[in-house]
Order: structure tokens, then C-alpha cells, then sequence
């Protein structure tokens, strides 16, 4: 992986608004699309109007996310305190049942999502995890 020589790191998060990491294209996005239907009738359309869309998307969360950098300027990067790939563990599977199970919907799993200490007790379990909760 190359080094950023603007941050001194190998990985710049996608949100990092610096001036050598540009948004990526739409169809390398999620899009915010949150259901079949609305994803279904966005493919029905045109290659140019997708485009077209796409880049109205990624022009506005672009405009968002330089506000955020504008109202919180400092950027923490730090080192992972476990990495799964590099310890040899498989992640366990979480399916979209699971999802709907224990969530009630499919998440954006981009944007972090508020978990409550139940739903939070379910993930884990899938993940083969006891968490030590000792209050909230």
C-alpha cells in the first residue's frame, strides 16, 4: 500500500478530507439506496442518468462531509487494536436475518449505528463473544 505523505499513514479513510483523497465514484459507493425497490427502479434507468444521479450524490455527501471537516477539523488515524486478518480469525458471518432479527433493519453499515446493550449482547454472541457489561 503507498504512503500519504500528507498524513504520514498507509490508509486514509474515504470520509479524510485532503486534497489527494477525492470521492470515489457512485458505483463504488453504497449508494443511499435502503430498499429493493428504490435500487431496482435507480438500475431501470438509463447508464447516463445513473451517472447523472451518481454524481449529484457524491457532489453533495462531497459538500457534506467538507462542512464536517470545516466544523471538526482534526483528524484522528490510529493504529487498529485488533486486526482479524492479520491474527488469522475469520469473522463469523452476520446475515441479513440476523440483521433484521436483531436490528429490525438492514444498516448502513458506513455510518456507525447506535446499538442498544441488547442488540449489542446478540452481535456478539454470532461473533462467539462474552462482553463484560458491567453497567449502562
Amino acid at each position: 500500500m503507498k504512503k500519504n505523505t500528507n498524513m504520514g499513514v498507509t490508509y486514509i479513510p474515504s470520509n479524510c478530507m485532503i486534497p489527494t483523497n477525492g470521492p470515489q465514484p457512485f458505483d463504488k459507493t453504497i449508494s443511499k439506496f435502503t430498499n429493493k425497490k428504490d435500487i431496482e427502479h435507480f438500475l431501470e434507468k438509463e447508464d447516463i442518468q445513473q451517472e447523472t444521479i451518481g454524481q449529484r450524490i457524491i457532489n453533495s455527501w462531497d459538500r457534506e462531509y467538507q462542512e464536517e471537516s470545516e466544523r471538526w477539523p482534526t483528524f484522528i488515524v490510529t493504529k487498529p487494536k485488533f486486526n482479524a486478518i492479520a491474527e488469522g480469525i475469520e469473522p463469523p458471518i452476520i446475515t441479513e436475518a440476523d440483521f433484521l432479527r436483531i436490528m429490525g433493519k438492514i444498516p448502513n453499515t458506513r455510518t456507525p449505528n447506535k446499538l442498544t446493550i441488547d442488540q449489542l449482547k446478540d452481535f456478539c454472541e454470532i461473533a462467539g463473544i462474552k462482553p463484560r457489561i458491567t453497567s449502562y
